[in-house]
């Protein structure tokens, strides 16, 4: 870190913008987990030289960055304002993955606010993006998403139909434990509609489900330490 400090210190001497500028966005990496403040002043700075060199596709990386750290300063609306900028950044890009996690991250940021419409509208277009995109973790997720802010807004058939969703992306997956959560989940909204029946099979199936995939884990665990 004190080479890259140094290094950035010639740079400004001898005024190499674009080498200040990504000295600048690796220190903010550097920062970024232990300390978001520092990182953010890093961010801007590298955002501000990138503006003038006009490469679009490292702004929209930075509105991405900025973005997260003003959510982990607590400063939501700042936080939701960057996002925005680097997904109609992407769009324009026409950078399909790139739109996928950030519409995700929009939806992540409002739910956590408490905005649940919001938050759906974000995770389905994430979702929509990422029918496109042909990798099932991601259709997984996203679709999880959705379902799950979908009981959030109190939408529960339509949420028992995103969990069905999810479960059956899953079991292509392989994966007992997401398996689990979707059933879980779509049992709580089986309870809201009063299909009592049909709540408790998929609890008892998902808590099934659990001891399997804890069972590997175990198993899995003890293979590796041999």
């Amino acid at each position: 870190f004190g080479q890259l400090q140094a290094a950035l210190y010639i740079d400004r001497q001898i005024g190499n913008q674009r080498n200040i500028a990504a000295r600048l966005n690796h220190i903010g990496d550097i920062y970024s987990l232990l300390h978001p403040g520092k990182a953010l002043k890093a961010y801007k700075e590298s955002l501000a030289l990138n503006k003038k060199f006009g490469n679009r596709k490292q702004l929209a990386r930075l509105y991405s960055k900025i973005a997260r750290m003003y959510e982990g300063l607590g400063k939501n609306n700042k936080s939701l304002s960057f996002y925005m900028k680097a997904l109609s950044l992407n769009k324009d890009l026409k950078s399909s993955q790139a739109v996928i996690l950030r519409s995700a991250d929009l939806g992540l940021s409002y739910e956590n606010i408490g905005s649940h419409s919001e938050a759906y509208d974000f995770y389905l277009l994430a979702l929509k993006a990422s029918k496109k995109n042909f990798k099932k973790i991601v259709l997984s997720k996203n679709t999880r998403n959705v379902a799950r802010v979908l009981l959030k807004l109190s939408k529960y058939k339509k949420a028992r139909t995103y969990f069905t969703r999810a479960y059956n992306i899953d079991k292509e997956l392989d994966d007992n434990y997401l398996m689990a959560d979707d059933l879980a989940n779509k049992a709580i909204a089986e309870v809201k509609l009063f299909k009592y029946n049909e709540a408790i099979k998929n609890f008892n199936n998902a808590l099934q489900l659990l001891k399997r995939s804890r069972a590997y884990s175990f198993k899995k665990l003890i293979y590796l330490e041999s």
